[in-house]
């Protein structure tokens, strides 16, 4: 399991806009560019009230955006090993090289069951073989997970578990297809008019100055 600790940081290129539907200190939940992104970090508790409060609200705004793409990344301290909500022709059959299946992980594919989420690590091309995402000197697993709905899973074009070693855990990436859109003529650039100063004009420039005052 991750260490336990809290924090996140979410940036959004400059020029892009979007609205905040909520937050907490485990999660956020935004819109831009027609879609619902949502990081979280839900730690390892043993009541799991934390994890079902999540899930709650993730159902929430998953039904008041269902006609939209809603997307879900983070270290969610649940092991699935090769369990998948249900089957996809878009998606590979899913595997994993994390074999162990935990208590938080069951808890996960109940909150799924009823929805049209799927798990795409392991299962689409960048990650046909299930990498680990965290790794430490007891061994490895795979605990942060993308989660999309039925609405994205035709426009995935890749996963992948980023091979970079400054923390236990690897970042994870995914990327989609967009679809074409028509681009709105943007207006020229506005021409700012520059006024050269002669430095022989001086003289004149300070007479019409004091009769203008």
């Amino acid at each position: 399991m991750g260490r336990h600790s809290l924090g996140y940081i979410v940036g959004v290129k400059t020029g892009i806009e979007y609205k905040l539907l909520f937050r907490n200190e485990h999660s956020c939940f935004l819109y831009l560019e027609d879609k619902v992104f949502v990081f979280a970090y839900l730690p390892p508790e043993q009541d799991n009230l934390k994890f079902k409060e999540f899930f709650s609200k993730l159902h929430e705004i998953n039904n008041r955006y269902k006609h939209h793409g809603v997307i879900l990344m983070g270290d969610l301290n649940s092991r699935i090993k090769s369990l998948q909500n249900e089957p996809s022709s878009s998606l590979h059959c899913r595997v994993s090289k994390d074999n162990n299946l935990n208590t938080r992980g069951r808890l996960l594919m109940k909150q799924l069951e009823p929805t049209n989420f799927r798990i795409i690590n392991g299962c689409t091309r960048g990650d046909l073989n299930g990498e680990l995402t965290y790794v430490c000197h007891n061994g490895g697993s795979v605990i942060d997970l993308c989660v999309i709905n039925d609405k994205l899973i035709d426009t995935v074009e890749n996963f992948r578990v980023l091979d970079m070693n400054f923390s236990k855990h690897f970042p994870i990436s995914v990327k989609f297809q967009l679809k074409n859109r028509d681009k709105t003529p943007q207006n020229p650039p506005e021409t700012i008019r520059r006024i050269l100063w002669d430095p022989t004009k001086f003289l004149e420039f300070t007479h019409h100055l004091i009769r203008s005052n």
